[in-house]
């Protein structure tokens, strides 16, 4: 090692150190600060009440509802958060040909309606919405039956002509994502199994459309 050197690192060497240290400290500090804060969305759902729900309209007769929650297990309010429809697979009849086969339907992804939301009020409330931590439950609805209808049609804030808006009877799968302005994207997929048969109460529906 040269004389020069030695001499330059005896000097600025400490303050060089000092500076580097400094820089990675801010750096890395940041980068473990926003790790750390950030806010984690997550799936709920449960075979039971809120989740599912048999409600009297005010026209006569019943809807059956099925929703999921979305939690927050952050520590900073998750901005802007949408739930979109992005995949649905139909199963294709249970013979000894095809017992897991299931065929890709080819859709527009589309929003799904927060609960308790009215689009046609505020469409962006019915499509967005801020999810604080403390992993507060946030409801999303998945879809709905009416009585006296075979259909279980989802819950869509915007309509697209060109694609169905439900299901008839058979067995699905779905996959719905939950986005955020300044969250990781979470997704879960979810098999329907809907008979087409209307019953009066929670506990009979049950039995005729299970989620999972």
């Amino acid at each position: 090692m040269s004389t020069t050197l030695v001499s330059w690192l005896s000097i600025w060497g400490p303050s060089f150190l000092l500076a580097i240290s400094a820089f990675l400290v801010a750096y890395f500090g940041v980068h473990i600060s926003h790790w750390y804060l950030r806010p984690r969305l997550d799936f709920e759902f449960e075979f039971k009440r809120p989740f599912f729900r048999l409600v009297p309209t005010t026209t006569g007769g019943s809807t059956y509802y099925v929703r999921f929650a979305v939690t927050n297990k952050g520590r900073t309010q998750a901005d802007d958060c949408e739930a979109v429809l992005e995949e649905v697979w139909w199963k294709a009849d249970d013979d000894a040909r095809n017992l897991d086969k299931w065929i890709k339907w080819t859709i527009l992804p589309v929003n799904l309606k927060w609960s308790g939301e009215n689009p046609a009020r505020d469409f962006k409330e019915a499509c967005f919405k801020t999810i604080y931590p403390g992993q507060r439950r946030v409801f999303c609805d998945i879809g709905h039956i009416k009585e006296g209808s075979n259909e279980f049609s989802f819950e869509l804030p915007r309509r697209f002509l060109e694609q169905s808006e439900g299901l008839l009877p058979g067995k699905f799968k779905i996959q719905i994502s939950v986005y955020a302005r300044n969250a990781e994207k979470k997704s879960r997929k979810f098999k329907i199994s809907w008979s087409g048969e209307w019953k009066h109460t929670e506990e009979e529906m049950s039995k005729e459309i299970i989620v999972e």
